[in-house]
Parts: structure tokens; C-alpha cells; sequence
């Protein structure tokens, strides 16, 4: 059939409101392999034409009603006409069509962007995604129901047949069919939320109230069901197909519809489309190269002069350089809201993944719902009003007083968010009628079923093993000890050095977190421990955002000057390193501090901490006039104040971390040490940086973090700054090449910037594409000084820098040249490895400074 019948069919066909979701795959009747780009349209009564094409795996997804009738059709094949009824999936198999060709004349056409109707469409497009989205309603609403969903994909008769899994068989009767080409996946994992959003135009302010939520909770073992909710948060963010880089499964994609997207995307006009009643342009893209980070699919523009997205239906292309991803579909739609632009109405994801090509897959499914609309005032502040929690009400009281409305004071005065009492977990009444969007059946058992799955003795002690090697604790309910891999370490030093120690959990008590280890050096016989109490003021943990908490803590152990932070240094990843060190301080100290975290993500850190260092292996505190000074008083008082504006992250149990994006994070500390509070010596320690991830198209990301810092008065060199450095044969955030110790300063700036690039080069090399690699490289540069009235050649009282077994200095201040380290090297070996070659270009002269050296570091990404 030819294609203008097919859009015939669609344009006086429709769907009612009780219309079904139907998918399924078309494949080759001959070959069985799927046939990417097929029509499949639908015919039957009603008044919405539609009608999808499939995608390169020749998967679709169709609204119909029973009864009606698929048309699916595609060059070269005979057209099929398929039934629809009971059986949601379809297997569609076209045959193809023999035809007796006389002569056949090929021609290639070199795609161009010039004079290409898809791509003035496509810059229309870009050029109003601004006015599109614009929001002109002073007060608007937006209901949002969110359904998070994994499940094992891939079941098979041999799986359901193993031994080990005879204790649970019975979840095996809860399979679907629906979601992947027909393969069985059962689903394990479910979450549902659902919001009201306020939000007024005139000031930006915001308003989230959360009025259900349900998931699929582990009980009985300590874990951290609100850390799975928000590390899905993470890998699944939301997809703007209007921003320029795109963050998906923490890597950059580039939108088909950013600025310059045509140098990196093809596009063509299919046809034009008739959907909710507005006339479209369906325009389909791919990349250029098969292997770059971007999408294929389709985009819906609107013919009504807004040149709006009513519809995006794309999926990556396999060959892409992403780990652990068989397949990917996002569905979207849009709708015209009055006042508010072109608005978000469906969004739909898909991902399918997998470990092994012998192994079963993870699917996992996300589904965004939103109901829009404009609200009048009143509606919106009585609202509002109902959730307001004592604190807020008061703030509400006072700013009417002041003769502001209800409204105008909670959203700028109250919390940005918060949770209805009784959010409904497990009421199936409500959730039946409060839905935007229906569960299947199997869905609905999901909930029942993972409760009877966590009951049977053997997948609970499967449950407990993996939660201790994916988090390193081993979890008792009321504390975890850990962290396993801090056990044992090794230095020249303290020798072999033993440690053992653990935390409260939120079992014990949510508002107060305790934490302590002790440990015993063998060389050099000493104990050594730790202990903290932190106190939240807020009725969550320490841990939850906003936090504010006040912590003490009392820290009677070693630690080796200007080793990164990134490794525990008394652990077992400090016993190898390029050679031996022996500098490192005993430290006793006790640290008060009160952190404050504001909504806005500006947050302030301020205390007092008793601090006094001892030296330790070939460290002296020796004055040029031959004196020991034994031990120094440090004692300070700081504050640290940081500001990372629109920050995303997702949060552990007992830890949180930053989803990287383009925003960048700015820090200030500052420390002050006087001889009234004790301090041996007076100065003053400002530091202050900003880091900022840029995307550069599809070539990568490149982080890039700049730092100063600066100490006024006389002090010892360990009030100094010390600068980063690692021994280790690890790549740490630090300078790679630069020994322990090596330098120090009164005064300095630095600048780091590493490139990422994803493999846009490498997958340009057919015999490597396969393999994945990517290519990073590294530049780091280090100017500074050590100021006359800092430096102990100029001061009896100070303690002379450390110096070798012949009286050689081992400690320097940079001079007038700065110190300077690169790199480049192979990440993502075997998914997990990453390679470096740093060199070290000045300095060379310096005892036991290094030239190069090869670097290595484990790292998980897709």
C-alpha cells in the first residue's frame, strides 16, 4: 500500500478515551531480523489521526481500541493488516514483496544542510524554544505523578528452572510480556509519587507538596531505601529535549534541537501528522556518526506557527560508546497550556540493561504524568494554606500582618517543600482514583509480591551480602562497622596498623549519628582513635538536605601533610606508593563546629577546633638555633561558606554526591589561629575556589577548577598551605607527581583542567570503537610562594622545613616558575579501568623528584 493511504488511514481515524496502549516489533518474515522504520498506522472509528513509524530495532508502541486495525507497511515488503484485541504485544512479520526489476540505477547524494527543508525547520524550531516555553500565568498548579520501575529482563524456562531460585518460583508468575519485544521481565522494584506544584511567575518561587508516595521497601535489613529513590533521581534526570547538552545516565548528550545541532545531526522530513487535533511535521534525525553521544528518532513540530515540539519518540543507536545499555526509548508529549506556553504533558523512558550477553537484563521504566493549569489567586493561597507546618504558619501570620497575601508569604517565606501527614503508602482506593496514568497488572502485584520475596531466608542473606560489599559496612541493625576496606594499612612508619570501628544508624537514632574507630600501629606502638557525635536541629538525620547540625569530634591519630583526601590514608590502598615515606604528623584535636545549609544551596560551616601536632618518622620540630619545639599549638577558629547555585545530588545513607552539571560550585575558607586562644603563633588562612563543568558539544566535558589561598602573619610550615601530592601508584584528584610534602606556601594560585572526551576520537578507529575507550587529558598548573616572614631562615622561633638524613632541605617554596603536570591516558578498560601517563615538566632537579610515571584508577560510569 502506498504511503498516502496509510496517512488517509490516519487522518480519519481517532482515539477515545478508553483507548489502549499496544506495542510490539515488525521483523523481516524471512530473515526474522526487525525492520527499522516501518509505518504502522491505525484505522478504525473516532476523530485523532495516528499513527507511529518504528524504530531502528523495529519496536513501536500505538493507542488503539479493541476491535480496530493496524496497517503496517514498508518498501519493499508486502503490507500487513493486524487486528488488535485482548493481546496487548504484537509480533508483526512482513514478507517481502518479489518484484522482477529490469534495471536498477544507483546515484549517491552527498547530505547537505543547505537548501534542507528538515533543517530550517529544525532552526524555527531552536530559534522559539524561549517564547515556547514561556510562562506568561502569575500563578499556576501542576499535578505530577512519577512511577519508577525495575525489572529483571530476559526470564527464561532454564532461569525459572535453576535450583537456587526454588524458594522464590513463585514471583515468576508475575512476568510481563509488554515492554521489550516480547521477552518475559519480572518486575522487582516500583515507586510512585505524587506532587502538586505552585508556582507564581513575578519572583521564581516554588512550592512542592508531596500528597502520596509508595515504593517497594526492604525491610529488615538496614537498606537505604530513600538513597535508591534519590541514586534513580540521579541516573534517570529529566530530558529537555530544548537544552543543549542533555544529561542522561550521567553522560552528556547533545539535543537534536541545540544550538548548532545540524553539524552534528542529519535530518529529514517524513511526513506531516494530525495529533490531539494539531497538525505536525514529523522530522526524523540520526547522528552523523553512529558512535557520538546523541540520539535517533523522530521530532513532531507543530504547523500552527509556534514551531513547538508536540512530540519527541527517540532512542540511542547501540554502537554508541555508553556501558551497560542494550536500548533506550524517551517518548514525550506536549501540550498548549493557556498562559503557560507549550508544557510537558507525557514523559516516558525506557532503558534496558544489561551486564552480559549470557546474563538477564535490568529494565528499567520511568513515567512522568503532569496536569497543568492556571489557578485563581485565592485557590492557590487556601491551598497552600492547609500544608503549612507551625513554623511556617507563623512566618505566614507575620508577613499578613505586614500586608502581604497568604500566598506571597509562604512561597518566599516557607519551605520549598513539603509532605502531606499519611502520604497514603499502600491505600490502593486512593491511589486507583488519584493516578494520571493506570498501572498493569502486574505492576499492581508488584507491591505484595516483593514483600513475600524478601521473606524467604535465601534472598535476604543474598540482599545482606551485597549491601556489605557495595557499601563496605556490615550492617547490626542499630550500628554498621566498617569501613571494611580501612581495616588494615601499612606505612613506614606506624608499620602495620590495624583499625576497627563503626557508625549509629538511624535505627538507633535518626536525629543524633555517632561514629568512632581505634587503631594500633605495630612499628611504632602507639594506639590511636577517633570519635564524633553529630546532632541534627532540624526533625530529619544530619545527613538530609537542608542539614543543620553541630558536630563534636575528638581525632587522636596520624596523618601525612599534603596527602589527598581521596584515599584514606590508613588504608589499605596507602600501603604501596613509586617509594617509601616517612613524613607524618601525630595530631590531637578537638573540632566544634555548627553547619548550616540554606534551600538556596548556600551554606555556612563555622567553629573552633583545639589542634596540636607532633612530629612523626623523619619530621623534626627544630628551630635554626637548634631548638626543639616537641609539639606546636594550632588551635583556630574557621568558618567555610559554599555556594552551589541550581546543585543536584543524589545521598547515601551517610554520604552525598554531586551530580555533575553545568553550574558551577564556589567555596571560601577561612581560619584564624592567635596566641589568645592559645595558638603558638598569630596568622590569618583565606582559600578560596570555583569548579565548573563546560560541555563542548559532542568532543567531551571539560572540568575545570581554579584556587588561591593566602596566610598573613608568622607561623610554622604546618599552618601553611600544603599542597596536595600522592606517592600512591592511584590517580587521585592531586598533583600525581609531586611528593608528599614536597612544597609549601604562604601565598598561591592553581589551576586545573581536565578533558574528557568520551571516546570522540577513539571511536573513530575502526579496529578500537569496539573496545569503548575514552580519552582523557590532564593539565595541572601550581604558581606560589613562601614569603620572607614565613620562611624559618628568617625567624629563630619557627621550625627550620624538613630536611634529609644530610642535612639536605626536602621542603621548597615555589619560585618564580610554576610547577607544572600533565597527563593523558585511557579510561573505561574493561568498563572500569582508567590508565594514565602524567609528566612532570618543571622542577626536575629537586631529590627523588619523579619525570613520569604511570597512574592508574578504578571508576564505575555508563
Amino acid at each position: 500500500m502506498r504511503y498516502w493511504a496509510i496517512i488517509l488511514c490516519w487522518w480519519i481515524s481517532g482515539v477515545a478515551a478508553w483507548a489502549t496502549d499496544y506495542s510490539g516489533v515488525v521483523k523481516d518474515a524471512h530473515s526474522g531480523e526487525p525492520v527499522g522504520f516501518a509505518a504502522v498506522a491505525v484505522c478504525g472509528s473516532g476523530g485523532e489521526a495516528r499513527g507511529v513509524m518504528t524504530d531502528d530495532n523495529g519496536a513501536f508502541t500505538v493507542k488503539a481500541e479493541r476491535g480496530e486495525t493496524l496497517i503496517v507497511s514498508m518498501m519493499g515488503y508486502e503490507s500487513d493488516t493486524v487486528k488488535v484485541g485482548g493481546n496487548r504485544y504484537l509480533d508483526i512479520e512482513l514478507k517481502p514483496r518479489a518484484e522482477e526489476l529490469r534495471e536498477v540505477v544507483v546515484t549517491r547524494k552527498k547530505y547537505r544542510n543547505k537548501g534542507n527543508p528538515a533543517v530550517e525547520l529544525i532552526r524555527k524550531a531552536t530559534s522559539r524554544r524561549e517564547e515556547n516555553q514561556r510562562q506568561e500565568a502569575d500563578l499556576t498548579r501542576t499535578r505530577h505523578y512519577e512511577k519508577t520501575m525495575f525489572a529483571i529482563n530476559d526470564i527464561t524456562d532454564g532461569l525459572k528452572e535453576k535450583k537456587m531460585l526454588k524458594s522464590v518460583n513463585f514471583v515468576f508468575e508475575n512476568t510481563d510480556t509488554t515492554l521489550v519485544k516480547g521477552k518475559e521481565a519480572l518486575p522487582i522494584y516500583l515507586k510512585e509519587n505524587l506532587h502538586d506544584i505552585y508556582q507564581r511567575k513575578s519572583d521564581g518561587a516554588k512550592k512542592t507538596i508531596t500528597i502520596g508516595e509508595q515504593m517497594v521497601r526492604v525491610k529488615g535489613l538496614q537498606v537505604d531505601n530513600d538513597g535508591v529513590a534519590e541514586y534513580l533521581k540521579y541516573m534517570y534526570q529529566d530530558i529537555n529535549v530544548y537544552e543543549n547538552t542533555i544529561t542522561f545516565l550521567t553522560n552528556g548528550f547533545l539535543s537534536p534541537l541545540a544550538t548548532g545541532a545540524p553539524q552534528f545531526y542529519r535530518y529529514y522530513i517524513q511526513d506531516t501528522t494530525t495529533i490531539d487535533t494539531t497538525r505536525c511535521v514529523r522530522v526524523f534525525f540520526a547522528s552523523r556518526n553512529k558512535a557520538d553521544l546523541m540520539f535517533t528518532g523522530n521530532l513532531y513540530i507543530t504547523l500552527d506557527g509556534d514551531y513547538a515540539v508536540k512530540r519527541v519518540d527517540m532512542g540511542v543507536d547501540g554502537r554508541i560508546n555508553v556501558n551497560f545499555i542494550r536500548g533506550v526509548r524517551v517518548t514525550q508529549d506536549y501540550e498548549k497550556v493557556p498562559g503557560r506556553g507549550w508544557m510537558m504533558k507525557r514523559d516516558y523512558l525506557l532503558v534496558d540493561f544489561y551486564a552480559g550477553y549470557d546474563l538477564p537484563g535490568v529494565l528499567g521504566e520511568r513515567l512522568q504524568v503532569f496536569e497543568n493549569r492556571e489557578l485563581p489567586r485565592i485557590e492557590v493561597a487556601d491551598s497552600l494554606f492547609e500544608h503549612l507546618d507551625e513554623r511556617e504558619r507563623e512566618a505566614v501570620e507575620k508577613a499578613m500582618k505586614a500586608g502581604q497575601g497568604k500566598l506571597t508569604a509562604e512561597l518566599t517565606g516557607g519551605m520549598p517543600e513539603t509532605r502531606e501527614k499519611g502520604l497514603h503508602d499502600g491505600d490502593s482506593a486512593f491511589w486507583r482514583s488519584e493516578r494520571l496514568e493506570a498501572l498493569s497488572e502486574t505492576q499492581e502485584r508488584t507491591y505484595e509480591l516483593m514483600d513475600s520475596v524478601q521473606k524467604v531466608p535465601m534472598m535476604r542473606r543474598a540482599m545482606r551480602t551485597a549491601d556489605i560489599i557495595g557499601r563496605g559496612y556490615w550492617d547490626m541493625e542499630k550500628v554498621e562497622i566498617g569501613p571494611l576496606y580501612g581495616f588494615y594499612g601499612y606505612n613506614a612508619v606506624e608499620g602495620h596498623r590495624l583499625r576497627f570501628g563503626g557508625r549509629t544508624t538511624n535505627y538507633l537514632t535518626k536525629r543524633v549519628n555517632l561514629a568512632a574507630y581505634v587503631a594500633y600501629g605495630t612499628r611504632d606502638e602507639r594506639w590511636k582513635w577517633y570519635g564524633k557525635a553529630a546532632l541534627s536541629m532540624t526533625k530529619g538525620s544530619v545527613f538530609d538536605f537542608p542539614a543543620r547540625t553541630v558536630t563534636l569530634s575528638y581525632y587522636h591519630d596520624t596523618h601525612v601533610p599534603g596527602r589527598s583526601a581521596n584515599v584514606n590514608e590508613n588504608s589499605v590502598f596507602s600501603a604501596v606508593g613509586r617509594h617509601e615515606n616517612r613524613k607524618m604528623y601525630y595530631d590531637d584535636c578537638v573540632t566544634l563546629s555548627h553547619l548550616f545549609e540554606f534551600k538556596n544551596h548556600f551554606s555556612y560551616d563555622v567553629g573552633f577546633r583545639l589542634f596540636k601536632v607532633k612530629p612523626g618518622g623523619d619530621l623534626t620540630f627544630v628551630t635554626p638555633a637548634n631548638v626543639d619545639l616537641g609539639g606546636l599549638n594550632m588551635n583556630e577558629a574557621f568558618i567555610t561558606l559554599r555556594y552551589a547555585p541550581k546543585e543536584k545530588f543524589y545521598q547515601g545513607r551517610a554520604s552525598r554526591h554531586t551530580v555533575p552539571s553545568k553550574y558551577p560550585i564556589f567555596t571560601a575558607e577561612y581560619a584564624i589561629g592567635n596566641k589568645a586562644i592559645g595558638t603558638d603563633y598569630d596568622y590569618h588562612r583565606l582559600v578560596v575556589s570555583a569548579k565548573k563543568r563546560f560541555y563542548i558539544w559532542v568532543m567531551g566535558t571539560a572540568d575545570v577548577r581554579a584556587e588561591a589561598g593566602k596566610v598573613w602573619g608568622s607561623t610554622a610550615y604546618p599552618a601553611l598551605v600544603t599542597h596536595q601530592s600522592n606517592q600512591s601508584f592511584l590517580y587521585l584528584n592531586a598533583y600525581n607527581m609531586m611528593n608528599y610534602l614536597e612544597f609549601v606556601s604562604s601565598q598561591y594560585a592553581s589551576v586545573w583542567v581536565e578533558y574528557n572526551a568520551g571516546g570522540f576520537f577513539l571511536n573513530k578507529i575502526p579496529a578500537i570503537r569496539r573496545l569503548k575507550w575514552r580519552e582523557v587529558a590532564t593539565v595541572k598548573a601550581l604558581w606560589g610562594e613562601l614569603e620572607a616572614r614565613e620562611n624559618p631562615m628568617s625567624h629563630t622561633d619557627l621550625p627550620q622545613l624538613p630536611v634529609d638524613e644530610e642535612g639536605r632541605v626536602m621542603t621548597y617554596s615555589l619560585e618564580k616558575k610554576p610547577y607544572i603536570e600533565g597527563s593523558v591516558g585511557i579510561t573505561n578498560i574493561w568498563r572500569l579501568l582508567r590508565v594514565d601517563f602524567v609528566k612532570r615538566f618543571t622542577y626536575l632537579d629537586n631529590p627523588a623528584a619523579p619525570s613520569w610515571g604511570i597512574r592508574i584508577k578504578f571508576e564505575f560510569d555508563f
